[in-house]
């Protein structure tokens, strides 16, 4: 993985929804360059402190299902996924899937 590749994917890596079979090599990156393992580390220092100073907000469920009949509503268009099926995902990151040009997949 390159330096760029990594800071893309840093915050799904952190937040804990990185794709598992890019784990090893994202790792493997920060094992090898220095700016990048301190950049990872040091976001994720400031996302436990934010996680820390703060306390979990309870969202009235009747605001949680409006707000998604809203988003479902305006991405309508944009929720078919581009991932091979066996990911069985619904939304994708477009740079993983190298095997169609990117100006060909609907984002």
């Amino acid at each position: 993985m390159t330096c760029d590749e990594i800071l893309k994917l840093t915050d799904l890596y952190i937040d804990g929804a990185f794709p598992a079979e890019l784990i090893v090599d994202f790792e493997a990156h920060l094992t090898t360059c220095k700016p990048c393992a301190t950049e990872v580390q040091s976001l994720k220092q400031s996302g436990s402190m934010l996680h820390s100073s703060t306390s979990p907000t309870v969202v009235p469920p009747a605001f949680l299902e409006r707000t998604t009949a809203r988003l479902y509503d305006v991405f309508a268009d944009r929720l078919h996924s581009s991932a091979p099926k066996e990911f069985d995902r619904q939304w994708t990151l477009p740079f993983l899937y190298e095997d169609e040009p990117a100006a060909s997949r609907e984002l």
